[in-house]
């Protein structure tokens, strides 16, 4: 990747523009993740299908909930009358039904992670009653957690990925010397996609003036589930992201549907986010 070191110092804008399906790049590719496209602008396909697994209920009980959480949450002496042991069993006691430590709140609120008491039980978040779950054992990593977000994010449906709006979180910034890794993490798979040039901009603002960046400034991995940008940085620089914007072109979920880019909850909607935040 290269650096803008040879630029003049001041305040600096790159604006990442995606549409289509596509992202950008600038890596040989050799050390792109399973079901992952890394590229440099000159991509050759879609991912292979090997990325996350998707968010349904039925994959969150065959990971999480018979082999971790049943071993407690089962038959009718379970804890808090939770029973976690089969998916329907899961749903029944899970979905829109009052938490009994804080009755204020849903175990799970469909379309709402951050507010369902389950997820905060297993964060460790605010207002929980007791430990933090699993009690007594290794709490959850941050891939299962997500599933779980995800479920609930997408309506919490008792089968497949449900019906509602397909969203995006940031899941990650990390720093380094050149630049700063930006991960994003899309609440469904994304739909088959193939790289077109014509479908994204990234532009180098500096005191005013503005140019494209070249591809072999930047870097990327895109699988179906998660975006991975590495962006040169330089003293007093802002990044700023966009991406689902009308103008470059939309992002579609598996089912064809354009993601929801502003968090309403519905579909559609541009994404921005700020580097530094």
């Amino acid at each position: 990747m290269a650096n803008l070191r040879g630029y003049p110092l001041g305040a600096v804008m790159l604006v990442v523009l995606f549409g289509g399906l596509t992202a950008c790049g600038g890596s040989s590719g050799s050390d792109t993740p399973p079901g992952g496209t890394n590229g440099n602008g000159n991509g050759n396909g879609n991912s292979n299908g090997n990325g996350d697994p998707e968010p349904t209920l039925a994959t969150i009980q065959q990971t999480i909930f018979s082999p971790i959480c049943a071993t407690c949450h089962t038959g009718a002496g379970a804890p808090e009358g939770l029973r976690l042991d089969s998916e329907q069993a899961s749903y029944d006691h899970l979905v829109e039904q009052p938490a009994q430590g804080v009755p204020a709140l849903m175990r799970v609120d469909p379309g709402n992670p951050d507010d369902s008491y389950l997820v905060r039980k297993l964060e460790g978040g605010p207002d929980i009653v007791g430990d933090r779950m699993p009690q007594g054992g290794a709490s959850l990593s941050s891939a299962q957690i997500a599933l779980i977000r995800d479920w609930i994010a997408n309506g919490a449906a008792r089968e497949g990925t449900g019906d509602g709006a397909t969203g995006v979180v940031l899941a990650g910034v990390e720093d380094s010397a050149s630049g700063v890794e930006l991960t994003w993490r899309f609440s469904r798979s994304l739909a088959e996609h193939a790289q077109d040039p014509h479908t994204w901009q990234v532009y180098l603002r500096t005191d005013g003036a503005t140019r494209p960046l070249t591809s072999d400034e930047y870097s990327y991995w895109l699988d179906e589930r998660a975006l991975i940008l590495n962006l040169p940085t330089q003293a007093d620089a802002t990044l700023e992201v966009l991406f689902n914007d009308p103008a470059s072109g939309l992002w579609l979920d598996h089912r064809g549907r354009v993601i929801d880019g502003d968090g309403d909850g519905q579909d559609g909607g541009r994404y921005r986010y700020v580097y530094p935040h």
